[in-house]
């Protein structure tokens, strides 16, 4: 390995003189924030050092902020190089090269976004593996771990130049080279490149990379009226909920395990369901919605209403107050490559977290001359299940435009009108059994996710109704658990796959797990590659459009801020067009036996005020 400081001007077009078309990148960076490392927004963030290879075997280190280094100096230094690799540069290979592009784009407006990153790659060669960097040298290299030499300091700006150099230098390297390995399996026909699909890398998942970091980039606008005005109803609240609390059994911290433990099974000598892993009785949510149906004193019922509160206030008021930027914006991380199912993920805050009231969500908005308009995919994952089972009644039902909701409930009573309770019951039907849930297990399910009190019997009778209503379901399921024992994995239409190794666990629980996954794992990861297809195609039809942003993503859904003049129907028909008729001929030739429908809400703010509409 050879590196090359780049401080002068000579040193500069040694780099220029030796560049290539494709590169590898990394970037270092530092921030006063050690809680917010992604906010780009924050004044205190800076790129330490740039580092590029055109060889995978000599390294151009780029200091910019550095410690040791005078900053006007470099940055000069910084230019002459950056205007060099921007136009000649056409590949660019990062590792989790999202970070890299954000910190590139906020400071100097570069467009450099990896055509291929490693991390991504690798989470299409094996879902189930850890993707940082050293893991993966380690993997496909044999090298020695070498993070330890930023640890011991903990920020590039002041570990010691010369050992931040070799650390930067063997990232950069180690990219390039995992990136020659890694393309064989990916492109080639090596290894498990029988079964993966380079398409979906590089067709849908890459595009889609470029899309959630943009989303990123624009971020979620705050109403801070609203903010401010419902922190303060919230801290009331919470107060109001403490002083109920202290008036039924006196005074205890409700925050307290311990406190808490005591005044529900030594108080009120409450039943103890579930022990934690110490030995001590739970408190856990799950527990305590159990509890509340036994306690007559309404305490368990205040307490987690006091909980919620609580969890507003630190999830949300807290929490957002310490990432908005100046213009009183929140820039999640969306994670494309963190679930093995091929679900999105979000940190920094977690948006899927978001509760479905309007107290939360309503704080999104409020832009003047704009809309906040969330499109919806409408019961993605049962659509997609139809199709994959072909099961008639399911797939009739879809293509003629039925509610598969109240069909399961007319199935289960009988009735042509069934009430709005025995839709709700019909609903966690559908969502628990479609992937062959017990019964035993439906009967939590169904109480903790939609608060209905069903009987063992209860639920194995509407088990039972179910897969009769639905027969095809059943052999369905089957062919899921016999090709997964077959071969190890499954894969969707577009070639994602799922690797499933606890099919050949000696644990009869660990197999059943596998079984499991089998079933759900194609629909789940077809679901997220619609969402990542829409989200590549809007992403470039709105790029230069200031009228509509694409500003969040969650679950099944995206949200838009999009102006509020003459054209609003046009865009949302343009929208709706896009997220319903995926061109699936470009990536892998399949038809779908049912049709992707959406809905719309839009309103001032996100779901406050807002109004279904229906697009013909």
């Amino acid at each position: 390995m050879k590196t090359v400081i780049v401080t002068t001007t000579s040193q500069v077009m040694e780099m220029k003189t030796n560049m290539k078309e494709c590169a590898a990148l990394d970037v270092e960076t530092t921030t006063d924030d050690k809680k917010n490392l992604g906010d780009f927004t924050n004044p205190s963030f800076k790129i330490v050092t740039v580092q590029v290879t055109f060889d995978g075997e000599t390294a151009y280190v780029i200091p910019i902020n550095h410690a040791e280094y005078e900053r006007q100096l470099q940055e000069g230094i910084w230019q002459m190089c950056y205007a060099a690799l921007g136009p000649y540069v056409k590949y660019w290979i990062m590792q989790n090269g999202k970070f890299d592009y954000k910190a590139l784009k906020t400071a100097y407006n570069l467009d450099w976004f990896p055509s291929y990153d490693t991390m991504g790659a690798e989470y299409i060669i094996d879902e189930n593996l850890k993707k940082d960097l050293e893991t993966l040298a380690i993997k496909y290299l044999g090298v020695e771990p070498w993070k330890y030499l930023l640890k011991e300091y903990k920020d590039p700006y002041i570990t010691p130049f010369n050992q931040l150099v070799e650390y930067g230098a063997l990232d950069v390297i180690y990219t390039y080279q995992i990136w020659e390995l890694q393309r064989q399996i990916i492109g080639g026909n090596l290894g498990l490149a029988r079964h993966i699909s380079n398409t979906m890398f590089y067709d849908v998942l890459m595009p889609a990379y470029k899309a959630l970091a943009d989303m990123e980039i624009t971020g979620m606008p705050i109403d801070m009226d609203k903010f401010d005005e419902r922190l303060e109803e919230t801290e009331f609240i919470i107060d109001q909920k403490e002083n109920d609390l202290f008036n039924m059994v006196g005074e205890f911290n409700p925050r307290s395990v311990q406190q808490l433990g005591k005044v529900l099974y030594k108080d009120l000598g409450l039943p103890i369901l579930e022990a934690t892993k110490t030995g001590n009785p739970s408190t856990a949510e799950s527990v305590l919605l159990r509890l509340r149906d036994i306690d007559e004193s309404g305490v368990v019922n205040n307490i987690l209403e006091y909980r919620k509160w609580a969890g507003y206030r630190s999830r949300y008021f807290n929490n957002w107050a310490q990432r908005l930027d100046k213009n009183y914006r929140l820039h999640p991380s969306y994670k494309p490559f963190h679930t093995v199912t091929g679900r999105l993920s979000c940190a920094d805050p977690n948006l899927q977290q978001v509760p479905r009231d309007t107290f939360i969500r309503g704080l999104i908005g409020g832009i003047e001359g704009y809309k906040v308009v969330e499109v919806d995919y409408s019961q993605v994952e049962l659509r997609l299940v139809a199709h994959y089972s072909r099961d008639e009644a399911l797939v009739k039902a879809y293509n003629e435009g039925q509610d598969i909701h109240t069909l399961t409930a007319q199935a289960m009573t009988g009735k042509v009108e069934p009430e709005a309770e025995e839709r709700k019951k019909a609903k966690a039907v559908n969502f628990g059994f479609v992937y062959g849930m017990g019964a035993e297990k439906f009967q939590m399910y169904a109480r903790d996710n939609f608060g209905l009190k069903i009987t063992l019997d209860e639920a194995q009778d509407t088990r039972r109704k179910f897969f009769q209503t639905y027969p095809t379901l059943i052999d369905w399921h089957e062919q899921q658990r016999q090709m997964v024992r077959r071969k190890g994995w499954v894969m969707n239409p577009l070639g994602r796959v799922r690797h499933l190794p606890d099919i050949d666990s000696s644990n009869e629980y660990f197999r059943a797990q596998a079984e499991r996954q089998a079933i759900n794992s194609p629909v789940q990861s077809l679901a997220s590659d619609f969402m990542l297809m829409s989200l590549k195609e809007l992403d470039k039809k709105y790029k230069d459009n200031k009228d509509v942003e694409l500003i969040g993503t969650v679950h099944d859904s995206i949200l838009f801020l999009i102006k509020n003049d003459e054209d609003l129907l046009t865009r949302l028909s343009e929208i709706k067009q896009v997220m319903e008729n995926p061109d699936l001929s470009y990536y892998q030739p399949f038809e779908l036996s049912v049709p992707l429908t959406v809905d719309f809400k839009v309103g001032q703010w996100w779901s406050e005020g807002a109004e279904d509409l229906i697009l013909e």
